[in-house]
C-alpha cells in the first residue's frame, strides 16, 4: 500500500472515530505530495468543520469542488457547512444547493435533485431575509438550472410567483412607509409631493407588474387570473398617477389595454 493510500485510510478511520486532529494530520500528509487529492480535501474539510474552523472548512471544500466541479460531495460538504450557520451564510447555501441539484439533474437522479432543492427552499424560508427567500423560490420556477428537469415534481409555478409577489408587496409597502416618514421631516417638504416621489422611485424599480403577469400567464384558475388581472391594472394605474407628464403616454396605453382585457375577463365570467 502506498504512503498516500495508507494516510487516506488512516484519515477515514480517524474521521469515523471523531479523532479530528488525526484526520487533519493524515489528510495534510496526502496533500503535501498530491495537492489535488479529492478525498483528502473532503476529509480535511469535514475535520475542520467539526473542529469549528469554518473558514478553513469552506476554503478546503471549495478547493475540492474546484478540482472536480461535477462531483457532488464537496458541494454537499459546503451545504452542510453553511446550513449549520443558520442565517449567516444563506446565499452561499443557495449557491451550493443549486450546484448539487444541477449535478443530480445531469445524472438524471430526480429524487436527489428534488430533495436538495426542497430542503434548500425550506431552510431559506426559515432562516433567510425576504430577498433570499425570493431568490430560493426562483430556483423552483421556469428558467432556473433545475426547473426543466424537475418540472412536474416541483410546486406549480403559480405558487412560487404568488409567494414572491406577496413578499415583494410587503417589502415595497414597508419601504414606501419608511421613506415617506424619513423625508417628510425635511425642511420645506410637502407630504403629497414626498409621497409621489417615493412611489415613483419604488414603482420604477419594482418587479410586481412582471410577477402579476407571470401569475396570470401560469394559473389554471379563472378566479386567480381575474384577481391578478385586477391587481396588475390597479398597480399600473397607480404608477401612471405618479409619473411625470412627459412619461405618461406609454403607461397610459398599457393601462387602457389592461382595463380592456380585465373588462373582457369579467364579462366572460358572468
Amino acid at each position: 500500500m502506498s504512503a498516500n493510500k495508507a494516510a487516506l485510510k488512516a484519515a477515514k478511520s480517524a474521521l469515523d472515530a471523531e479523532d479530528y486532529e488525526t484526520v487533519v494530520t493524515q489528510a495534510q500528509i496526502v496533500l503535501a505530495s498530491d495537492a489535488g487529492n479529492y478525498p483528502a480535501r473532503l476529509f480535511l474539510g469535514r475535520a475542520f468543520e467539526k473542529q469549528g474552523q469554518l473558514e478553513n472548512a469552506a476554503d478546503t471544500y471549495r478547493k475540492a469542488a474546484g478540482s472536480k466541479p461535477d462531483e457532488a460531495q464537496a458541494w454537499l460538504g459546503l451545504c452542510s457547512l453553511f446550513e449549520g450557520q443558520g442565517s449567516k451564510k444563506v446565499d452561499d447555501y443557495i449557491d451550493a444547493a443549486v450546484r448539487v441539484g444541477s449535478i443530480h439533474a445531469a445524472a438524471e437522479d430526480a429524487h436527489r435533485c428534488q430533495t436538495i432543492i426542497d430542503k434548500m427552499v425550506g431552510f431559506v424560508k426559515q432562516n433567510g431575509a425576504s430577498a433570499q427567500q425570493k431568490r430560493a423560490l426562483r430556483v423552483t420556477l421556469p428558467g432556473s438550472p433545475v426547473y426543466d428537469f424537475l418540472e412536474g415534481r416541483l410546486p406549480h409555478p403559480t405558487l412560487g410567483f404568488t409567494r414572491i409577489a406577496e413578499i415583494t408587496e410587503r417589502e415595497e409597502a414597508q419601504r414606501i412607509k419608511t421613506e415617506i416618514n424619513n423625508r417628510r421631516t425635511r425642511i420645506g417638504a410637502r407630504v403629497g409631493q414626498v409621497t409621489t416621489e417615493v412611489k415613483r422611485e419604488v414603482f420604477s424599480e419594482s418587479e410586481l407588474e412582471e410577477l402579476y403577469q407571470s401569475i396570470i400567464n401560469w394559473t389554471v384558475e379563472d378566479e386567480i387570473r381575474r384577481e391578478y388581472e385586477e391587481k396588475l391594472l390597479l398597480r399600473a394605474y397607480e404608477h401612471l398617477l405618479v409619473l411625470p407628464a412627459d412619461q405618461k403616454s406609454q403607461k397610459l396605453d398599457q393601462v387602457l389595454a389592461l382595463q380592456k382585457a380585465w373588462s373582457s375577463s369579467i364579462m366572460l365570467s358572468n
